[in-house]
């Protein structure tokens, strides 16, 4: 199923008029599959699908005129719609129950109207009392992007009108920026490995799906840059001057929980194992590694059983050959050359295995070794 994008004004072959308020644009009702379709000639304007809107949205809280919506539904082009209609992104007359007044402070610089805007102020997550800007803390600048005031609780039919302060719980989405704050308090962030961080610069990003692209691939990074010359002697500081851990932690905690699992070993004596849920990553390429180490000490044990068979299988041949008229000189000859063969080519064999396999546990299962499969720095849950 193709999907309605705006590929720009009069795209393709299909720009079309619509006089909005007072004004006149041109506006594209071509698909991506039908502009791509468009231009390798294989399909003329005439058979492209009349223009259809994505969202059916609900016209009957607004002034908008249930006409044009309809003619939309139907696939047809309409001549003009008010600019007050929500359509063609206009604004809609919006219902005042229910509306929200945001609180601002005297200091604050803003661009938005209604329910989102763009907010240059000082830090701070709710109140005006709240944040280092609440307590008067200078170097605490901030920018707040916020669209969708408290809707969470006015999706659950609040009525009256309201006013409302940051809410970093039940606004729609932000994008908060400051130069000084409790960034993980604010946000209601278990400690995970990293702990709580407070008093530093932060950003935190929040909405109901927040995806992040890059066409060239995406780094987390951590830590200082060691790219940068004059940094001094300390090299790169955090925003308070202070010295920078090597490797920061990169955490992915799925259900923002941090909690450990008990796991009962044995129901016999009710052995419990604790195992924390945010545990480090395994390493592709050092479980590899260990994986090929895990393979060669059992091609050793293959070997040392497959010698024992053989050296026993010498001593059955030889005690199977029976004389009860007479003594078997063999059977002492043949003991006496596998008991050497054994302690030479099993025993010895399978102490060294063992050694081996000591070896291999204290480097690649636990953090002491230099090969440890687990991550220190990357955590999952």
């Amino acid at each position: 199923m193709s999907k309605k994008v705006n590929i720009g004004s009069g795209a393709g072959s299909g720009g079309k008029k619509i006089q909005i308020g007072s004004s006149t644009f041109n506006v594209s009702d071509v698909t991506q599959q039908e502009e791509e379709k468009l231009n390798e000639g294989k399909i003329t304007p005439g058979e492209r699908e009349p223009c259809k809107p994505i969202y059916e949205r609900d016209l009957s809280r607004g002034g908008g005129s249930n006409l044009t919506y309809d003619q939309l539904k139907q696939g047809k082009w309409p001549g003009r719609v008010n600019d007050n209609s929500g359509l063609m992104n206009t604004s809609p007359t919006e219902s005042t129950a229910g509306a929200v007044n945001f609180v601002y402070s005297t200091g604050d610089v803003k661009f938005g109207n209604g329910e989102s805007h763009i907010l240059a102020c000082r830090d701070r997550p709710a109140s005006l009392a709240s944040g280092f800007g609440g307590k008067g803390a200078s170097a605490a600048a901030a920018i707040d992007i916020c669209a969708g005031f408290v809707s969470s609780t006015k999706a659950r039919k609040r009525k009256t009108t309201t006013s409302a302060n940051p809410n970093f719980c039940s606004d729609a989405s932000r994008i908060y920026i400051s130069e000084l704050t409790d960034i993980d308090t604010n946000f209601g962030l278990v400690d995970g490995r990293a702990g709580n961080i407070k008093n530093c610069s932060g950003i935190g990003i929040k909405a109901d799906a927040v995806r992040l692209i890059g066409r060239r691939g995406v780094k987390i990074v951590t830590g200082p840059s060691y790219a940068f010359k004059g940094a001094g002697q300390d090299g790169e500081l955090d925003s308070q001057g202070r010295s920078l851990p090597v490797c920061p932690p990169i955490e992915l905690i799925a259900g923002n929980t941090d909690e450990v699992e008990h796991f009962v070993m044995d129901p016999r004596t009710g052995e419990e194992k604790t195992i924390p849920m945010l545990q480090g990553v395994a390493k592709g390429e050092m479980v590899a590694f260990c994986l090929e180490e895990l393979a060669e000490i059992l091609e050793l044990i293959c070997s040392q059983l497959q010698n024992h068979a053989g050296l026993q299988q010498v001593m059955s041949a030889a005690n199977g050959i029976d004389n009860p008229q007479a003594p078997r000189p063999w059977v002492g000859i043949t003991n006496a050359k596998s008991t050497t063969d054994v302690a030479n080519h099993v025993l010895n064999s399978s102490h060294q295995t063992r050694i081996n396999l000591t070896l291999w546990k204290e480097n690649f299962l636990t953090s002491k070794g230099k090969p440890y499969i687990v991550s220190t720095n990357v955590f999952t849950t």
